[in-house]
């Protein structure tokens, strides 16, 4: 049993303190202070405060990094301490297994064994499970399906590849629908295979839930556009994690950076058009009236106006802007704002807060109950994906 307690804000410093417990004793690493200088009186001791930041805390392994850098240079990628590194950089999955199960575990509330994880992340569009190394990043190959503790390297991918351009190629590709016919329960069970079980039906399709009946079945399809990177239904379309899951942001403007990682390398950023504030777009405009990355939530939402759902638009602008937290958290991109979108942003949280837990899988009951929604707002039998 591991716990573990960080906090780079704390009043006292920069607060990281580890402790593991094992049969046979404990091992403690407790925090670096500013000087060992302690002053005991009648009122108890006194003791200084820990370090405050990184060049404080690491500065001598920064140093050994440098060097250790420096060495390998000199030494060459033909010399023993090159290959040397080279093994040791294979303890990095071990290290990445082990977070991504910590993460699965708290987002499931279950425990998740590490050798299940590796059969997660190591598994081939047949099926057939991988035991080699991604010789290039020396990790196993990236999970496709699921959302795992790469974010903010998907994070950075997403926001330096999503352009006008790029959004207009997957709408040519992925709007004719015709990657194949599922019923919505068909595509749940498939991502509930997939350990991606839904998540909020549980709480919403509670019969006295305040929440009305079309946001009872958002909450239960919202997350259904993660099939399009099942590479079965993608086939040669097949996207990169990047381009289906995360949050999702204008394209055709730019970037508004409250939160945003550096993407500079965006080729729409130097475009004279699409490089400006409102870019492709008037002020109030409404938000609902953007162009949006590409993802799983632009597809669902194409997908359900394609099969002529009968869902109030409110709850397909719901789906379409659910990961649009830029917008919908911190307030980002306002000068699009229409009157309108107050009652699309009211929506969107209640949308996030039924979705915050995990649901249970749909009992007889309850999906008796979903396939009479689903028939009201004819999204019942095969639909096209």
């Amino acid at each position: 049993l591991a716990y573990l307690d960080t906090s780079r804000d704390a009043s006292y410093g920069y607060d990281q303190r580890i402790e593991a417990f094992g049969e046979r004793g404990m091992l403690t690493a407790k925090n670096e202070l500013t000087s060992t200088i302690e002053l005991a009186t009648a009122d108890g001791h006194l003791m200084p405060p820990a370090m405050y930041s990184f060049p404080q805390r690491y500065h001598e392994a920064y140093r050994s990094e440098l060097t250790e850098f420096i060495e390998l240079v000199q030494a060459g990628r033909d010399s023993e301490l090159h290959r040397m590194e080279q093994k040791a950089m294979l303890r990095h999955p071990n290290i990445v297994r082990t977070t991504i199960a910590a993460e699965m575990s708290w987002k499931q509330g279950n425990t998740m064994e590490i050798a299940k994880v590796d059969s997660l992340l190591t598994r081939q569009p047949d099926g057939a499970v991988a035991t080699q190394m991604d010789d290039e990043n020396h990790r196993p190959e990236k999970l496709r399906r699921l959302e795992i503790p790469e974010e903010m390297l998907s994070k950075y991918e997403k926001h330096c590849r999503q352009t006008v351009a790029f959004v207009k190629e997957q709408h040519e590709k992925w709007l004719k629908f015709d990657k194949g016919e599922l019923s919505i329960f068909e595509a749940l069970q498939i991502l509930e295979d997939l350990g991606d079980p839904p998540r909020g039906p549980a709480i919403a399709a509670q019969r006295g839930a305040d929440a009305p009946e079309w946001l009872q079945l958002v909450a239960l399809v919202h997350d259904l556009g993660k099939i399009m990177a099942l590479p079965q239904l993608a086939s040669e379309d097949l996207l990169d994690e990047w381009a289906v899951l995360g949050d999702s942001f204008p394209v055709g403007c730019a970037p508004d950076m409250v939160g945003l990682p550096d993407s500079k390398k965006n080729l729409d950023h130097s475009h004279p058009l699409y490089g400006t504030k409102n870019g492709i777009y008037q002020s109030g405009c409404g938000i609902s009236n953007l162009m949006m990355s590409w993802g799983k939530d632009e597809y669902l939402y194409h997908m359900l106006k394609f099969n002529q759902c009968t869902l109030p638009a409110e709850a397909l602008k719901t789906i379409r802007l659910q990961s649009f937290s830029l917008w919908h958290e911190k307030g980002a991109y306002s000068q699009f704002e229409a009157p309108e979108d107050a009652e699309t942003l009211k929506w969107v949280k209640e949308l996030n807060m039924i979705c915050s837990d995990l649901g249970e899988k749909p009992g007889a009951s309850s999906q008796a109950y979903y396939a009479e929604l689903l028939k009201k707002y004819n999204m019942d039998g095969k639909l096209k994906w």
